[in-house]
């Protein structure tokens, strides 16, 4: 007595349908592995995995079934990172801590044996 497949979820069912209806993709590119896959994870995250497909540009994709499975497998590690690119508007710098800020430092030429008359030839000198 071999066990029944397992029935997609409807809203599962229907995303997939829309992808070969709109013939974004074919159905021997998303093959049992990506059907299981699918399976395996919270019907939601699935859903947004084959939505997702619907929005990615096939035009230079040689192996379509390995990448729509990139994109599943995307979608199950979870939403990305925040870029980097440094703190966002108002934030302090990176490393700043209140608690090890450097000590305050007047404004003008450095203080040692380099003096204000050596800083402006310095700054004339071609």
């Amino acid at each position: 007595d071999a066990a029944a497949p397992a029935r997609l979820p409807a809203a599962l069912e229907d995303a997939l349908e829309h992808l070969f209806r709109e013939r974004i993709c074919d159905r021997r590119d998303i093959d049992y592995r990506a059907i299981d896959f699918l399976m395996s994870l919270p019907e939601h995250v699935a859903v947004h995995a084959v939505q997702d497909v619907a929005h990615r540009d096939f035009s230079t994709v040689r192996n379509k079934p390995a990448f729509i499975m990139s994109i599943f497998k995307r979608a199950a590690s979870g939403p990305a990172p925040p870029p980097m690119g440094g703190p966002s508007p108002g934030a302090p710098p990176f490393g700043y801590s209140p608690h090890h800020a450097p000590p305050h430092r007047p404004a003008g030429p450095p203080a040692g044996p380099y003096s204000a008359s050596q800083h402006r030839r310095d700054r004339s000198a071609p």
